[in-house]
């Protein structure tokens, strides 16, 4: 399971839908680092911590959904309905908004530390790898792409092996 933070804005979305596709970039970095760590894309399932389209700013703009209590319950509760009922060996956390709320979904219930924490949802155990959101892939030399894929591919085995 890959955690991204959320859907963008209203105006984002109307342009992209326009051009026949949701985010080009993030689509694509996302895609190449599957490919990078070497994972079958079959496996993979691409979700938010926020859901639904922002109606203001721009879709960079970081957004306090904390003025928003009842829809920050209901995607939380979105998001462990979508934890339990997949149940994810692996949660791939992309960004500080999904690590946040994922941190604050799991206080108390974190079954293992260490470079790929273990958490638990009900009956599903899932590890845990925090990396950046793959927007920002562009930022990053070929050299740092390899090593975030071969980091990837790491937590992929490592969940494998609870």
């Amino acid at each position: 399971m890959f955690l991204g933070n959320d859907f963008g804005t209203c105006k984002t979305y109307e342009k992209l839908h326009k051009k026949g596709f949701e985010n080009p970039l993030t689509w694509k970095h996302i895609k190449r680092r599957v490919e990078r760590a070497e994972l079958n894309p079959s496996l993979t399932f691409f979700t938010n911590a926020v859901m639904g389209l922002r109606n203001d700013g721009s879709a960079l703009d970081k957004k306090d959904w904390d003025a928003a209590p009842l829809f920050k319950n209901f995607c939380r509760e979105f998001l462990v309905f979508q934890i339990e009922t997949l149940q994810p060996k692996l949660i791939v956390v992309m960004g500080p908004t999904p690590k946040s709320t994922l941190e604050s979904l799991t206080a108390g219930s974190r079954i293992a530390s260490g470079r790929f924490p273990r958490i638990q949802f009900g009956n599903c155990k899932s590890t845990i790898y925090y990396s950046t959101h793959p927007y920002g892939d562009f930022n990053f030399d070929e050299a740092r792409k390899i090593s975030d894929g071969l980091e990837l591919r790491e937590a992929w085995y490592s969940a494998q092996l609870e």
